[in-house]
């Protein structure tokens, strides 16, 4: 998978779990302590996010950091596969 196809994913992933959750980006951003400006960078596509930040995000929508970037497959909300 090179880059681009792992933005399109991780955001694709967010974006799904956001949806499952209720949640905006804005709700997203006051759980991480990301920047709404920033985190809609990253959902875009136009910034990459470091590791941390990645797992930042993982832990606010209840989800493991290999599934939000694709190593691991979760079928629904409440971890069932």
């Amino acid at each position: 998978m090179n880059k681009k196809d792992w933005m399109r994913h991780f955001a694709c992933r967010v974006m799904g779990r956001l949806g499952a959750l209720d949640w905006t980006q804005t709700e997203l951003s006051r759980r991480t302590g990301i920047g709404e400006s920033t985190l809609s960078l990253y959902l875009s596509c136009k910034r990459v996010p470091k590791a941390y930040i990645v797992n930042n995000i993982a832990k606010a929508l209840g989800v493991t950091t290999d599934w939000l970037i694709g190593i691991d497959e979760m079928v629904d909300v409440g971890g069932k596969k």
